[in-house]
């Protein structure tokens, strides 16, 4: 794709999402309430950990499902455009229709991620010290960098579905739940079956999470944190270009017969 391209697409996603936060108060107190309340069940169902702890696990689980929420939020941002009668203008835009979802939908991923992340830097600072605490949110921030990369070829070939159908796709509303799930995120991976274990092998999600949980948690050493890391990123390229080669084939059919409005 064109850098110049590239780089106004992103532009307009920044554009487009400021300008929806600035009239829409009410969903940034949603946004910012929205992990506190996961820390008040934390800590009224951990009553022994830290409160240290309590902040990392919330955080921690901030960022596993801000990289779930993706699937959704791009389908989502699909039917949307739908709703306001501007598909047309996606499926003429520079690069596919795909791609232009995905460029406008990063900077909304990037403005939450730093929000999500920020808001418990005076609370965390208060247990930790300013300068420990502001390591732990910029760490929790980088990994959401990274965590938005796992699932944006699977976001893609989903919104490509919501495009191609007439409706919205019926088993969306499972699949974010069912890849935590498999991923490990819910229960440990070596408790699940063994057909089970051998898909989580398989997806990016599954080194995502245990590369966070290494990292926050020091359980694994640096050269088995670097094993994940590069299995991490294998997986998410090889899972990644594998989706983008069925999304272009079926948005190729999309754009012959017309994106229905």
């Amino acid at each position: 794709m064109n850098t110049r391209v590239f780089i106004a697409q992103l532009k307009a996603g920044f554009h487009l999402w400021l300008a929806f936060y600035r009239h829409s108060p009410a969903l940034i107190a949603v946004l910012l309430l929205r992990p506190y309340l996961v820390l008040l069940a934390l800590t009224a169902i951990s009553q022994e950990t830290t409160p240290t702890k309590l902040l990392k696990d919330v955080m921690i689980s901030v960022l596993v499902v801000s990289s779930i929420d993706i699937v959704w939020d791009l389908a989502g941002n699909a039917l949307s455009l739908r709703f306001l009668g501007v598909l047309p203008y996606i499926a003429v835009a520079p690069s596919s229709p795909s791609i232009a979802l995905v460029l406008s939908y990063i900077p909304r991923y990037l403005i939450e991620s730093l929000l999500k992340a920020a808001e418990f830097l005076p609370l965390l600072a208060l247990f930790v010290g300013f300068a420990p605490a502001l390591l732990n949110v910029s760490l929790i921030f980088l990994l959401s960098l990274l965590a938005a990369l796992p699932l944006l070829g699977l976001s893609s070939l989903v919104a490509y579905s919501v495009l191609a159908s007439k409706e919205e796709t019926v088993w969306l509303d499972w699949l974010a739940p069912l890849i935590l799930l498999v991923s490990g995120a819910i229960y440990p991976i070596s408790i699940l079956p063994p057909w089970v274990q051998a898909v989580a092998k398989l997806l990016p999600t599954t080194y995502l999470f245990e590369l966070v949980h290494a990292l926050t948690e020091g359980g694994l050493a640096g050269d088995a944190i670097t094993a994940v890391a590069l299995v991490y990123l294998t997986t998410s390229l090889l899972f990644n270009s594998i989706l983008q080669f069925l999304v272009s084939k079926g948005e190729s059919e999309l754009l012959r017969r017309g994106i229905h409005v």
